[in-house]
């Protein structure tokens, strides 16, 4: 409203060109809650200041709402949490531990989506997000972003339309993040050749004619969820990781070529 009415005046609702109430005025401020609308329907609000008798002002602009109440129909499912990050990369485990602060979500819907909806990521509940769709129009990804160290983050996906419906809940995949390097101390013991005429522990800078040696170590403790003991071959992270039990732990190295 221009001012505060006069007295006799009110604000009435039309809808669709015909009176459905009178508005609750607060200074030159009116709210109406109107109801009964159905799915699906379209429908075009006009305002009026109307006076005691009954004769109509100047009309207000015209507002058209489309009424919406029917969530989406897809399936979502978030496939996995992708690591990129330091030596462990891969496909974080559900409730595991990851050092990477800025993780891809990927994940897939039922059917593709219609005009009005998108994929939207929740992280801890809270709505982070638009995922992209591939080009197949069903499977989608999200790369997060800014993650606070030693805090745990729960995710799910879901579709939602324009009106603020949603689809079911995805499944949930969780992780803590830490990103502080370990404190474990790790010891390489030996180097073992299985392969005759000449067998047993390869010497510090030795010979050997096995090119699948077992290399054998400790851990100064018991390893904890998340970790794990990477082994380099000159500077180069291999494509394993090694076998731990308790403080040892053993690797069996392969592929390697006799020097010329």
């Amino acid at each position: 409203l221009q001012k505060a009415l006069d007295a006799g005046q009110k604000v009435v609702v039309y809808r669709d060109g015909v009176e459905v109430g009178e508005a609750t005025v607060s200074g030159t401020g009116w709210t109406y809650a109107d109801s009964g609308l159905a799915d699906g329907g379209k429908y075009v609000y006009t305002v009026y200041v109307q006076d005691a008798a009954d004769n109509l002002g100047a009309a207000s602009n015209n507002w058209t709402v489309n009424v919406d109440h029917m969530p989406p129909s897809q399936t979502v499912v978030l496939t996995q949490i992708l690591d990129n990050k330091g030596d462990q990369t891969g496909p974080i485990a559900n409730g595991g531990v990851s050092d990477d602060d800025t993780p891809r979500l990927e994940g897939t819907i039922s059917e593709g989506l219609r005009g009005n909806e998108e994929v939207r990521i929740f992280r801890n509940g809270v709505d982070i997000g638009k995922a992209t769709l591939n080009g197949d129009g069903v499977s989608w990804w999200y790369q997060d972003a800014s993650l606070s160290n030693k805090s745990t983050y729960s995710y799910e996906a879901r579709v939602v339309d324009a009106a603020g419906n949603a689809s079911a809940e995805s499944n949930s995949i969780s992780f803590t993040l830490d990103k502080d390097p370990g404190s474990q101390t790790v010891t390489i013991l030996q180097v073992l050749d299985d392969q005759l005429p000449v067998t047993g522990t390869v010497a510090q800078n030795g010979t050997t004619n096995d090119a699948t040696p077992l290399l054998s170590g400790s851990v100064g403790a018991a390893l904890q969820p998340g970790e794990v003991v990477v082994i380099y071959r000159d500077g180069v992270k291999l494509a394993g990781t090694a076998v731990a039990n308790g403080t040892t732990w053993t690797y069996q190295d392969s592929g390697l070529v006799e020097e010329k």
